[in-house]
């Protein structure tokens, strides 16, 4: 609470980095710019990471009315040195700025960098008395003692503040069963020997999702490329390496997948904003969680997880961010995604506020159909899918009515709804969960679909090989979150899909990658992955050759629902359709053994 009113922490994580001036705000001109954007994303407070900001940067935060939350730079380890150089600059930053009213937070240490917090028993003394000295220095404010991520935790901290990244759709089943986990037990993001009150605001102080920026409006004065673009590691599958991402777009034939590089920017900034619209939403849904820090303000650089990029220019969800990003939301959680025609569906529509909001009823809408009503929080929006010539991807639209939000809380959801009509596949193409059940028929001339989703699908030693995901590892997190999956339009013509690997697919995701398949045998992918700025591009659907035959190889589980999911349904017939054309001509040995030099580049992306 802030003067005893409760508020709902809508908080972005901001490096404070700034293009030719880099750790320096270039004017206070530009910060009140920032904190108006701020505010226009619906933002109330800024987490200014590992640095003191300038006196400037709080001036502007006073003057917009924007909370901010502080903490020092880190350090390499814990030596004599350092412990006196984090207290004298922690107690500076108390001194010099404690008068400001924005300030709401200090940490002390983040993501234990520079503290040794898991096997360290004199380094956890240090912060545990450091906590304590920090809480006599400026009792007014909370003070996190370490702003926790795997492994570390918390041992006594006015906020149990975490961090998580998940990839969406991918990893949104595991995200959920975290937030879900943490909803019911606060302590364990604590240690346990940790001294909690359990009073503790829970606050997700990061996650986030990658959206690329265009590059062209990061052009300096000269409009030469950022210097920047040739960091971020020096290998040659650095995904976060951005030089050569519009060679890289154009040598895998991304623009048939786009149309165009300003349609894979849009593209890829609009799977950011529903990853987080994934993520926010399922956060409101626990009134537990308190409130929430997203990485983060502005793209840091090569780090393109920001809603606004390194020059301060708006994404292509700017406008949109507030409907989710705000005190009061409104939340469709549909029974399914995924629906035919006659089934019935359901919406359950809540409002997650920090405050009690009566007199709870939702207008809801769907254009396409020409359906709409009125609902009520306690009854959900129901309705009979109706008889469809064509599937379709339905917006499911909804906005409070009453309580003084007439218009202004609103919010929507997709459903993907199809044909009630059983499948024609040809009889000609067999389909199989591994390699060993169509191999002969392959070599002797015929067709197959490969669905392989399990490690031992495909053969050793082929020039084509499966790479396993780890669905649910807080190590590639980060990672997965910087990645985007891609359907080309040969897979989706005529279905309400791509060219995005989005919602519609929740929980028939790919586990593992396709390796083997370079710029080369671009013509042969019909779907596929990439991290960071196009690096690591990898193949989730694609053509193979082997003998006299053909086939397509998948790693989407779509024979796990036996057909009764339509978008699984809908995808597997159209690779049956794909690989029973006689034009279907891939050039891709699935056999072929290469030698060392060529694997590994195939394998870096090279």
């Amino acid at each position: 609470t802030i003067n005893g009113e409760p508020v709902y922490l809508l908080g972005a994580l901001d490096q404070d980095y700034w293009p030719g001036t880099i750790a320096t705000p270039p004017s206070d001109e530009a910060l009140d710019r920032e904190m108006r954007l701020a505010q226009e994303l619906g933002l109330n407070l800024l987490r200014c990471h590992i640095k003191p900001p300038a006196p400037a940067y709080l001036d502007a935060a006073d003057r917009a009315g924007v909370l901010v939350w502080c903490e020092p730079p880190s350090w390499i380890s814990l030596t004599p040195d350092a412990r006196r150089r984090a207290t004298d600059t922690i107690a500076g930053m108390v001194e010099r700025d404690a008068n400001h009213p924005s300030l709401l937070a200090w940490s002390i240490v983040n993501e234990g960098w520079g503290v040794d917090l898991t096997g360290g028993a004199e380094d956890r003394a240090w912060l545990a008395d450091t906590f304590a000295w920090a809480k006599a220095l400026d009792d007014s404010r909370l003070w996190v003692d370490n702003s926790a991520c795997p492994p570390t935790s918390h041992a006594r901290s006015d906020l149990n503040d975490f961090h998580l990244y998940r990839a969406v759709p991918d990893q949104l089943a595991s995200w959920r069963r975290w937030t879900t986990g943490w909803a019911k037990d606060a302590g364990r993001t604590y240690r346990p020997d940790g001294s909690r009150s359990g009073e503790e605001p829970r606050v997700l102080s990061e996650f986030g999702i990658w959206g690329l920026p265009d590059p062209g409006g990061l052009h300096d004065e000269a409009r030469d490329e950022p210097w920047w673009f040739d960091t971020g590691g020096d290998t040659p599958d650095a995904i976060v390496r951005p030089s050569g991402v519009r060679d890289r777009f154009d040598d895998w034939g991304l623009g048939e997948v786009f149309g165009s590089w300003d349609g894979f920017v849009r593209q890829s900034q609009e799977h950011q904003f529903e990853g987080l619209k994934a993520e926010i939403e399922d956060l409101r849904l626990h009134p537990e969680i308190a409130g929430y820090v997203i990485t983060e303000l502005t793209d840091v650089h090569w780090e393109a997880n920001g809603l606004l990029d390194l020059r301060r220019n708006r994404k292509a969800f700017h406008e949109q961010f507030k409907e989710v990003n705000a005190e009061m939301v409104l939340i469709g959680r549909p029974e399914h995604t995924r629906y035919r025609s006659g089934e019935p569906a359901v919406v359950h529509v809540e409002v997650a506020s920090p405050r009690p909001v009566p007199d709870v009823r939702v207008a809801w809408k769907i254009a396409s159909l020409g359906l709409d009503g009125v609902a009520l929080a306690s009854q959900p929006i129901t309705f009979d899918v109706p008889a469809l010539n064509a599937p379709v991807a339905a917006t499911v639209s909804f906005e409070l009515l009453g309580s003084g939000a007439s218009g202004s809380v609103r919010n929507s959801t997709v459903l993907w709804l199809f044909p009630d009509e059983p499948a024609t596949r040809s009889s000609d193409v067999m389909v199989a969960s591994s390699w060993d059940e169509v191999e002969e028929r392959i070599e002797a001339g015929g067709r197959a679909v490969v669905i392989a989703t399990d490690d031992g699908a495909l053969p050793d030693g082929g020039g084509v090989s499966l790479d396993p995901w780890d669905t649910d590892d807080d190590a590639n997190g980060w990672f997965r979150s910087a990645g985007l999956g891609w359907l080309h339009p040969r897979l989706t013509d005529g279905l309400p899909l791509g060219p995005r690997v989005d919602l519609a697919f929740l929980g028939i995701t790919p586990q593992h990658r396709l390796r083997g398949y370079g710029p080369e045998h671009r013509s042969d992918l019909l779907a596929g992955h990439f991290l960071g700025w196009i690096r690591d591009v990898t193949a989730s659907i694609a053509g193979f050759r082997h003998g006299h035959g053909a086939g397509i190889v998948c790693t989407f589980p779509l024979l796990r629902s036996q057909g009764r999911d339509p978008v699984a349904a809908a995808l597997l017939d159209r690779l049956v359709e794909i690989a029973g054309d006689r034009r279907f001509s891939p050039k891709t040995e699935l056999r072929s053994v290469s030698d060392g030099s060529e694997r590994h580049d195939r394998r870096s992306g090279g």
